[in-house]
Order: C-alpha cells, then sequence, then structure tokens
C-alpha cells in the first residue's frame, strides 16, 4: 500500500499578516527517526529582539504517524531523508531571524514520525510563547475547506464540475463559458480583485470596513479578464468567491453553517470558525499579525526598501498591527480561522481521503498541474484545490 504523505506546516508568524500552509500528495514519503531536542527561544528571539528573553520551547517527535493507519512505502522517494530535527530547527531560527518573526509554530508529518518546532512569542518584542492550540488566520487554507465543500457536493450530484458558472451565479463576465472547474483550478481568467489600489487603500484607511461579496466582485469584473477561460493560470480570490456563493445557493445557509456542518463538526476541530462578517476578533489565545508598511506600499514595491531593513533591523521602524483587520475582504477565499491543531486534523482528512468519494478523491489528488508552460522544475503546481510544491 502506498501511504497518503499529510503534511500540515502551520506557522502563526509575526510580524507579517499570519500565514499558514497546508499541502496534501498522494505520494508517500519516509523519514528516519529522530530524537527530541531542545529549541533555545531564548537565544534566538534575543537576536531579533535584543533585550527579549523568553523560556526556551522544545521541538521533539511527538508521535509515530502509523498510529494514524499510515503504512510506510518501501518505495518511498528519498525527498525528507534524513530529517534532522535539529536542523529544521535552525532553519526556521535563520527565516525568522529573516523575516523579522517573533514566533512560529511548524507541524511536519511524515508516514514515519510527527516533527514540531515552536519558537519566540505571540506578540512583537514580549508576550507568551507561541503554541499549537493558539488561533490565527489561515488565509488561503480556507480554499481548501471551499472547494471541498464544491467536491462533495459534485459526489452529491447537485453539480458537475464542467457546469457553466452562469447557471448559478448571474453577471459573472462570460459566465457562460466558465466552468466550476477553471474557477478550482484558478483558471477562469478573472482579474483577481484583491489586487486593485482602491481596496488597498480603503483597508488601511477603514481597517474594521466590512466587504460585501458583491462589492468585491464588482471590481474584479470592472477589468478585462486576463486571458479565456481555460487558457491559463493565475491565483484569483475572485474564483473562490464565486464558489462560495454558489455554495450558499444550492445549500440554501450561510458559508459558515455550511463549514461547521460539513467539517468542523464532524472533524471535531472545536478551535475552527469561520467568523460572521461583523466579527473581526480572534478567539484567545491568539498571536497578533503585524506588517512592516501598509497593504498599500506592500502592493506597490512587493518587498521592503534596503533602507527599510537597516532601520527594521536598527529597531528604528516598528510593525504596524492588523491582526484585527476585518477578514469579510477575503471572505471564502481567506477568512476563516483555525489553531495548529485542527489544522493537523484537517490535513489529515483532506489528504487521507475521508472527505469524498474515492472516485473524486483520486481526481483531485491528480489535478495539480504546472502553472504555466512550459513547466518550471520546482515551482507549485495547482489543482482542484490543492496545491502540489517542490515536483514538476
Amino acid at each position: 500500500m502506498t501511504a497518503t504523505l499529510a503534511v500540515a506546516a502551520v506557522l502563526a508568524a509575526t510580524p507579517a499578516t499570519n500565514i499558514a500552509a497546508v499541502a496534501a500528495t498522494p505520494t508517500s514519503t519516509s523519514a528516519a527517526s529522530t530524537s527530541a531536542a531542545s529549541t533555545n527561544a531564548a537565544s534566538t528571539n534575543a537576536e531579533i529582539f535584543p533585550g527579549v528573553v523568553t523560556q526556551p520551547v522544545n521541538s521533539a517527535v511527538v508521535e509515530p504517524l502509523n498510529t494514524l493507519g499510515l503504512e510506510p512505502d518501501s518505495s518511498a522517494a528519498p525527498a525528507l531523508l534524513p530529517l534532522d530535527v535539529v536542523e529544521l530547527d535552525r532553519l526556521v531560527a535563520e527565516l525568522r531571524t529573516t523575516m523579522f518573526v517573533p514566533g512560529v509554530v511548524v507541524y511536519l508529518s511524515t508516514p514515519h514520525d510527527v516533527f514540531v518546532v515552536n519558537q519566540g512569542t505571540s506578540r512583537y518584542g514580549h508576550g507568551p510563547n507561541i503554541g499549537l492550540d493558539d488561533h490565527f488566520r489561515i488565509g488561503s487554507n480556507t480554499t481548501s475547506v471551499t472547494s471541498t465543500a464544491i467536491l462533495q457536493l459534485v459526489d452529491e450530484r447537485r453539480l458537475e464540475l464542467d457546469d457553466a458558472v452562469g447557471r448559478y451565479i448571474d453577471g459573472v463576465p462570460n459566465g457562460e463559458n466558465i466552468t466550476v472547474r477553471q474557477l478550482l483550478e484558478m483558471r477562469s481568467g478573472l482579474l483577481n480583485y484583491t489586487l486593485d489600489p482602491g481596496l488597498n487603500r480603503e483597508m488601511d484607511a477603514d481597517p474594521g470596513h466590512v466587504w460585501i461579496t458583491d462589492n468585491l466582485l464588482d471590481i474584479a469584473y470592472a477589468q478585462p479578464a486576463l486571458f479565456a477561460p481555460g487558457a491559463a493560470f493565475d491565483y484569483s480570490n475572485t474564483n473562490y468567491l464565486l464558489l462560495g456563493l454558489i455554495i450558499e445557493k444550492l445549500e440554501a445557509k450561510s458559508l459558515g453553517d455550511v463549514f461547521q456542518d460539513r467539517f468542523f463538526g464532524p472533524l471535531g476541530m472545536a478551535e475552527t470558525s469561520f467568523p460572521d462578517a461583523l466579527d473581526a476578533s480572534l478567539p484567545d489565545p491568539h498571536p497578533l499579525g503585524y506588517m512592516f508598511g501598509t497593504n498599500t506600499s506592500t502592493m506597490e514595491t512587493a518587498k521592503l526598501t534596503e533602507a527599510e531593513l537597516a532601520e527594521i533591523a536598527a529597531r528604528t521602524l516598528t510593525p504596524n498591527n492588523y491582526t484585527n483587520v476585518n477578514p469579510s475582504w477575503a471572505w471564502a477565499a481567506g477568512a476563516a480561522i483555525s489553531t495548529t491543531n485542527d489544522m493537523v486534523t484537517w490535513a489529515q482528512a483532506l489528504a487521507g481521503g475521508a472527505l469524498l468519494s474515492p472516485e473524486l478523491q483520486a481526481e483531485r489528488m491528480l489535478s495539480p498541474k504546472p502553472r504555466a508552460e512550459p513547466p518550471v522544475p520546482g515551482n507549485a503546481q495547482y489543482g482542484l484545490g490543492i496545491a502540489r510544491f517542490g515536483q514538476m
């Protein structure tokens, strides 16, 4: 039997908006067992924020993954061999220092072992150690939930992947030619509304603004399509807003209720939620989310200047707190909240086949394909709401 590898690399990271990544791949990877190692969070944190000392947090092999019913595959590729938790610790610390991130949690599971690295604090310059039960906005991982709800509706024969989006949602430009499959695969050609300068200026001026889905779609529709449906790949949150609307129309209830009834409740993900548009808060405990600069400046320059990096290193430039920016701007593409522990549960269900029929699960796991032609070695591939990283 070929084991399914579920990797949940969850980074509750600050500063920079909280980041989470869940990747699922149908290939098995074995890893040598490694002994527990201690992370000197006090020293690494002091390197980033002099004078700030926290208690060390242990990084450890937590449990053998075969307790989840996975079997090692003797033909497994050696992509993660040998996996040294001390080296993993070092790499995380290096990245955290480079990105000026106070706290990081990484959870990595293979068919043999589970490794956890958590370093630093949940606040800029001070605060408690960051942990696996801290709540954070899972961002684009929300698309894996939205896409799974769509695929369950396909399993239930309530829609088909090759249905036109115009069959369900009125007013979509070229909606008679854009399919549900193309929305899932980010191949509709519809503009990503989050790139709009006006939206980013408004988010900076009024972080608590409640965004209405129709208004976000109007922003996307105001610009010509980037390409004909299916002709290319472009990551666009517009696709997933439309998928969310399709779900609500077929289910006749809110997207949050759909997620709770289909996933969060049955899987026991008690710390995971899809917030109401009027609620921009995070449950406790939670890290704060920061960003150097603004949404507008980030969109304009894409990266910090050398002068800004020097100011950050000298502690003369401090980040802005973006923790309570209203997530309604992302909705079905990025508004959900979870914890590392719950995201592990989600990754295992997503990759393990517990959520879809065997036939549709197999199609999904094989769906990631190159984002451009000719393919670029090592670039991420994208499919039916999942991505594959680091391989052709």
